[in-house]
């Protein structure tokens, strides 16, 4: 019966966040150029009734939009993401995450008939990259709700019932530059620090917990094949369900690589 309410109460405002959706999906901005993404989603909430602060947390595509009926009722948070990734585009599904949440909020609206309540929405900008929810709790966000509530696509409908504690790294390594052909033995390559810290990380592998995740990439290897170089830039991800566990095990084993 409460599911029927929910989706009778979603179904006045079904076409137009499908619409929000498909148009989010378009325009494929990556994180902190959300402009367009960001721009769609406060006009919409804005005709809603909702009132939008722009730009928070010194975040120009972060927002926060707040519907509020009566005093002294729970405060609802809603946080959506809207970013997608560098030359792919939504392959996360984020062109979803904004529409989705925005109509969860406008049928808690609907069902709450005369109760009192507030709705406080947070546009999180930079999830893929530099996690804008982060910065926007340093600075102050989300402390006006009494619980915080987000979406995100998936294959089937389900309910995470935890998250994964994550630790990321970006390292420089410095060696000695040469040429690769006529002095080869004048060199000694970043590039292969980067190669045998990766190797390191996949004999370590074996020895962690088996929820543990880490993943690694290149960022500049710094030359063509014809040069050893003397610089080379990697990023490292570190992922575990206890934080524990990240940060006692994982990444000192990680650093000692």
């Amino acid at each position: 019966m409460k599911k029927q309410l929910i989706s009778q109460a979603l179904e006045s405002h079904l076409s137009e966040l499908v619409s929000m959706s498909d148009q989010i999906y378009d325009f494929a901005e990556p994180g902190m150029e959300e402009i367009q993404s960001s721009r769609l989603l406060t006009e919409y909430l804005k005709a809603k009734g909702f009132e939008v602060e722009c730009g928070i947390a010194g975040l120009p595509t972060a927002f926060r939009a707040v519907y509020e009926q009566g005093s002294g009722g729970p405060s609802f948070g809603f946080l959506e993401e809207y970013d997608a990734i560098k030359d792919i585009g939504h392959a996360c599904g984020h062109h979803m995450q904004g529409p989705s949440v925005i109509g969860a909020a406008l049928a808690l609206c609907d069902v709450c008939g005369e109760e009192p309540y507030k709705i406080v929405i947070y546009g999180t900008p930079a999830e893929e990259t530099i996690g804008g929810k982060i910065i926007m709790k340093e600075k102050g966000c989300f402390q006006d709700i009494d619980i915080a509530l987000m979406m995100h696509a998936a294959p089937n409908t389900c309910v995470d019932v935890r998250c994964m504690a994550l630790e990321c790294y970006y390292v420089t390594f410095h060696g000695v530059e040469s040429h690769a052909a006529m002095s080869p033995h004048k060199g000694k390559s970043a590039f292969d620090s980067a190669l045998l810290s990766f190797q390191g990380i996949e004999f370590l592998r074996e020895h962690l917990l088996e929820d543990s995740r880490m993943h690694y990439t290149i960022l500049d290897a710094c030359g063509p094949s014809n040069i050893v170089p003397g610089r080379a830039k990697a990023e490292y991800t570190l992922r575990s369900y206890s934080t524990d566990y990240l940060e006692n095990v994982i990444v000192p084993r990680f650093q000692d690589i």
